[in-house]
């Protein structure tokens, strides 16, 4: 079974998050903002994302700016860009 690509790190500046998840029973316990703080430490200029609804609350209590991109995709479901500036870790 392959394991899924959690980020995409091509563009080493901004690297974006493809899929990050915590099952339903661990939520509001803090594990989705530390998955955030880890994957911080590699970007050395902006974190992207992005995501639908259900998850734009996450991206935007963790400090990433919003835009909204509507229905990006013809399957009735808005879509959001989702941009955390971020600085270079050694």
């Amino acid at each position: 079974m392959a394991a899924a690509r959690i980020l995409d790190v091509r563009d080493p500046i901004s690297p974006t998050i493809r899929n990050i998840g915590v099952i339903p029973a661990r939520r509001g316990c803090g594990l989705g903002l530390r998955l955030i703080e880890w994957v911080i430490g590699y970007a050395s200029g902006s974190l992207l994302a992005e995501t639908d609804e259900d998850a734009v609350g996450f991206y935007r209590a963790c400090g990433f700016e919003i835009q909204a991109l509507g229905d990006r995709y013809g399957s009735g479901i808005s879509r959001y860009a989702c941009c955390l500036h971020t600085t270079a870790s050694s």
